[in-house]
């Protein structure tokens, strides 16, 4: 196994259970995916692909790697070289279940004034955070993100001023350029497939049937806390089952690696892969339900627990 290949994929952008776990089942093919869907800035992911490019013997890998590198290098070109007459539009967006868009449940705020370069922007939105906080620096637990496109103003021949949106959307954690999108995704798969989120991200996992883990996706979702009640199939993208409560004790069961881990069918962009470990902290009042169920599953042999957990999923809402 390329151990440096490992590295170059994996190292840094998971918890340690899941790092270690990954090293010894790793798979080549995992790491184009890890890559650009971690939360890590688009000058690293392109360094990390570069790497990998340059450690694959698979040409298909090598030249879907390529595609990601020329997609971040065409964006960064956008963004390094705008005009003088362009413009940044950017918004401050949050997870948001009570007032958010019913299709996915984020909000947003368009105080951040038009910028001339991307280095003005990070100053208008430390702005925003100072007025607010009153301290001028970013946080590590931010529950905001930001997104912006770049607005090219054109003249017509009979003088009318027309704004035309660039190639690309960027998408901010805290001052760094973490995805991209084509704004055609349709002609550009890999923009869309790769470099925008990770919310399906199809890896295998140490964790078991009758484990509560945390998940943490900030800022694009709040950390909870969820019960593995399914993990027979570590390799399948349906085949790791979780279990959550709301806000409101009511118990979910969804799909983990479709990133199905959240009240009203909210889906974070970042994949609950990444930060996953094994829970260590008290659970939250909501989610005392969740040891309850575990408490059952664990006086079954490891072997059933994963049965046990189907059979929940049919009767959850009269036990427990």
């Amino acid at each position: 196994m390329n151990t440096q290949m490992i590295k170059y994929a994996c190292d840094g952008l998971f918890a340690n259970e899941m790092e270690d776990y990954l090293e010894q089942n790793f798979e080549e093919f995992y790491a184009l995916n890890i890559i650009t869907g971690a939360p890590i800035s688009i000058y690293e992911k392109m360094e990390r692909l570069v790497k990998f490019m340059a450690a694959t013997e698979d040409d298909e890998l090598r030249e879907e790697a390529r595609i990601c590198v020329d997609i971040i290098t065409n964006a960064l070109s956008e963004l390094e070289h705008m005009a003088e007459t362009s413009v940044i539009i950017a918004e401050t967006r949050w997870q948001d279940y009570d007032d958010g868009d019913t299709l996915t449940y984020t909000n947003h705020s368009n105080h951040i004034s038009p910028c001339a370069s991307f280095i003005e922007l990070k100053e208008a939105i430390l702005d925003e955070i100072e007025s607010d906080t009153d301290v001028r620096s970013f946080d590590e637990s931010d529950r905001e993100w930001y997104e912006f496109v770049i607005w090219n103003k054109t003249v017509s021949d009979d003088g009318r001023i027309k704004y035309q949106n660039g190639a690309y959307r960027y998408v901010m954690i805290r001052d760094e350029i973490c995805f991209v999108e084509s704004i055609e995704t349709v002609k550009d798969f890999y923009s869309w497939k790769c470099l925008f989120g990770s919310s399906d991200l199809n890896l295998p996992v140490p964790f078991n049937a009758g484990d509560i883990v945390t998940i943490d996706c900030r800022p694009f979702a709040d950390p909870q806390n969820l019960l593995i009640t399914d993990a027979r199939d570590r390799y399948d993208c349906c085949g790791l089952r979780g279990a959550f409560c709301d806000e409101d004790g009511n118990l979910h069961i969804d799909s983990v690696k479709h990133g199905h881990c959240f009240p009203k069918l909210y889906r974070s962009r970042l994949s609950p892969l990444y930060r996953m470990k094994v829970s260590t902290e008290p659970l939250k009042e909501n989610e005392k339900r969740l040891e309850r169920i575990q408490q059952v599953m664990l006086r079954y042999p490891e072997g059933l627990r994963d049965t046990f957990g189907n059979i929940l999923e049919g009767v959850k809402d009269n036990w427990f």
